[in-house]
């Protein structure tokens, strides 16, 4: 169950893309709090202190975000509407790369803000000391935009995935009933399960998101990444995973055939002589079955 677990957590629940926008939608929230107005029991509130009073938090539901879309004329919601609709079309912020934290003390010893502020803050610091061509040298446009980058444009996460009990192996705090006394629960061992536990139980992941989507500065965010991965090697052990380059497309709209040749990836129809196991004949149209007498 516990790997079943980690598996829909990495697959979908926490992806990478589910966490950019659940990260979103939190900030359309903050941006709405003040200028959505809940039923409460004194009066009204907040969406944020709708937590205080269940008869508010009772109507807090997903219709929250069709009220911010449809109230266009309350100006004041105008950039959460504005965010909503970047979620909408898929103007998700952009993903720039994500490290391991490891389960060392240099990674322990770290809280999950303290991780936060110190990445955006150090990414912020390498961006600016890249080479000046790296940086945009010829590109006045992106060079400028190098330098406004600041932490807050910047989405640092720390996400957690384990097996339900933290580091721990949930089967260590469970107990069994054993056919030989079905009415006493003892502890097992682990050797008792099976030979292939593993023995680490929980994953963190540092991950960065650029709220900027111009494609020419997403290479720049991941070199400055990288580079503050680097200064923590026992705390951030795994680099950023590189993209695979897509495949070209033939020109039948079809990718190419992974095992090589130039016809596009379009399977090979053998003949029917091929088929039924008769001779080779030239010009790839096969030959005839030869008959034989009775």
């Amino acid at each position: 169950m516990g790997r079943r677990a980690d598996t829909l957590h990495k697959r979908a629940y926490q992806h990478r893309t589910a966490n950019g926008v659940e990260a979103m939608l939190c900030e359309v929230l903050a941006l709405a709090n003040e200028h959505v107005a809940l039923p409460a029991s004194g009066g009204t509130c907040s969406l944020s202190d709708s937590v205080r009073d269940m008869a508010a938090y009772s109507k807090l539901t997903d219709s929250v975000f069709k009220y911010i879309e449809l109230r266009t004329d309350v100006d004041e919601l105008g950039p959460a509407r504005a965010l909503l609709h970047k979620i909408h079309t898929r103007q998700h912020h952009r993903y720039i790369g994500e490290s391991v934290l490891s389960d060392s003390d240099a990674a322990r010893e770290k809280s999950k803000q303290q991780w936060q502020q110190e990445c955006a803050a150090a990414v912020v610091r390498h961006l600016r000391q890249l080479e000046p061509e790296d940086r945009g040298g010829s590109d006045p446009e992106l060079a400028a935009m190098v330098r406004g980058v600041s932490a807050a444009e910047l989405e640092v996460q720390v996400v957690k995935i384990n097996y339900g009990k933290g580091a721990a192996n949930p089967v260590d705090h469970c107990l069994f009933y054993g056919r030989d006394n079905e009415e006493i629960a003892t502890k097992i061992s682990a050797t008792q399960v099976s030979a292939m536990i593993p023995t680490v139980f929980e994953e963190r992941y540092l991950r960065l998101y650029s709220r900027n989507r111009d494609s020419r500065l997403k290479p720049l965010l991941r070199q400055a990444f990288e580079a503050y991965r680097r200064e923590h090697p026992a705390a951030l052990s795994a680099p950023t995973p590189v993209p695979s380059p897509s495949r070209p497309l033939a020109a039948g709209g079809t990718e190419g055939a992974r095992g090589g040749g130039g016809d596009g990836g379009a399977k090979r129809r053998l003949p029917v002589s091929a088929a039924l196991g008769g001779g080779g004949g030239g010009g790839g149209g096969g030959g005839t079955p030869k008959k034989t007498r009775s």
